[in-house]
């Protein structure tokens, strides 16, 4: 059991991906399965990974840049147990402040911090004992309304993927001929022209064949592509099997 009136840093990942997915369709993958199990007469909760991972990472970068206080709770955490009466913490449990320089030096795994810290560094507490053994036994909570606050001013921005469809420039360069590129990436994927699997200049050079106009570069149609795939969880935009260009 949590302390009163904290989340688990899982459970905040959880919410923050619902909120900037909630307006787009399900992605593939999780539409089929879902449909497999309701055939199936089962009920299980499924997510799409890579969408997930997305909120992940932005709300770790979040709290390594100290937009909101990290927690770290040495005390009992089953988040399927019923609180009981009683103040919390109690005694024996600890709650500690996490400075966002001990959590930029934390393990995270594709970018996300994980609730249980993996191989908390003695160089992470800077030698402050008691603070490397909230590190090494500790699980990471977020006051549940510091969350909220933070969530509502990042949905009030207007960046979600969710949000795109209202999408307005903010004064910077416009992107061009956005839509219509993405349509004729979708275009060539859905006629088997091209896949992730292919490199993305020879992508470019079928759009430009294709007289396709204002074909961006290379770097803008790569991040076209991710984009589509964790919007639409087409297995054929997945451009895990190439490799990545080391900046």
């Amino acid at each position: 059991m949590l302390p009163d009136g904290y989340i688990m840093f899982s459970d905040a990942i959880a919410r923050l991906s619902v909120g900037m997915w909630r307006a787009l369709p399900q992605a593939i993958p999780v539409r089929d399965y879902r449909e497999i199990f309701r055939r199936e007469g089962r009920k299980q909760s499924i997510v799409f990974g890579p969408r997930k991972e997305q909120a992940g990472r932005r709300l770790t970068e979040a709290a390594v840049k100290g937009e909101f206080i990290v927690h770290a709770y040495t005390g009992p955490h089953n988040p399927h147990k019923v609180r009981s009466a009683g103040p919390r913490p109690k005694k024996g449990h600890e709650v500690g402040i996490l400075p966002p320089a001990v959590l930029a030096q934390l393990m995270a795994p594709r970018g996300t911090l994980a609730d249980r810290i993996i191989r908390a560094p003695m160089r992470a507490a800077c030698g402050d004992e008691s603070l490397f053994e909230l590190l090494r036994t500790g699980v990471l909570i977020i006051n549940e309304e510091a969350f909220e606050a933070w969530y509502e001013a990042e949905r009030s921005k207007g960046h979600w993927p969710s949000h795109r469809s209202r999408l307005k420039s903010s004064g910077g360069r416009p992107r061009e001929n956005f839509q219509a590129t993405r349509r004729a990436i979708l275009s060539q994927v859905a006629a088997g022209h091209w896949t992730g699997r292919r490199s993305v200049a020879k992508l470019r050079g079928l759009l430009i064949t294709k007289a396709t106009p204002n074909v961006p570069s290379p770097d803008t149609l790569a991040r076209y592509v991710d984009e589509l795939f964790l919007e639409t969880g087409d297995g054929a935009l997945w451009r895990g099997f190439c490799k990545r260009r080391i900046q």
